[in-house]
């Protein structure tokens, strides 16, 4: 009987943290008010880090594909959006000091292969997300610097170091 008695213990402590689980990754997201820093744009999206969950939604909602910027990209992200069916590029941007030509001809390049097909931009805060996006408007856009500047802004760019950056990077 103790035997049975400690048995029917031991497999309940294991099942706890299953259900526990189970739980956590079957809960669905069913709008993006979670996801921190989202802002829409006339042609991209842009955010902090999302979740497993929160590309899922995306993808259903036509999104087809995920840039990150993030220099400590989670390993798991790529199968994330490759799960969700969209397409997973890495761009490591991991400050101000990195918003160079060469990452944003990245961008472009990526912008590009996408043929106007919607994307999601991402970093941790969003911040270099919407950095990234002002640049590439300013130097394959066309945009001045008022008006990249103002496409960053929408985009969540909160970072004083990274307007600063900008601005020094957008002198005529």
């Amino acid at each position: 009987m103790k035997q049975l008695t400690f048995t029917l213990l031991l497999l309940s402590l294991t099942l706890v943290p299953i259900s526990a689980y189970a739980q956590v990754s079957d809960s669905t997201i069913t709008d993006l008010s979670t996801l921190e820093n989202f802002k829409r744009g006339s042609a991209h999206l842009s955010a902090a880090q999302p979740s497993a969950e929160h590309l899922q939604l995306l993808a259903r909602q036509g999104v087809t594909a995920v840039i990150n910027f993030r220099d400590d990209a989670l390993p798991e992200e790529a199968s994330w959006a490759t799960s969700a069916g969209m397409a997973y590029y890495h761009i490591p941007v991991s400050g101000g000091d990195q918003l160079s030509r060469e990452n944003v001809a990245q961008l472009d390049q990526v912008l590009r292969a996408l043929d106007g097909q919607q994307a999601l931009l991402h970093c941790s805060s969003g911040n270099r997300a919407a950095a990234m996006l002002t640049l590439h408007a300013a130097w394959y856009q066309g945009a001045d610097a008022e008006q990249a500047l103002a496409i960053g802004q929408h985009h969540g760019l909160d970072s004083e170091a990274l307007l600063q950056r900008l601005q020094e990077l957008l002198k005529p």
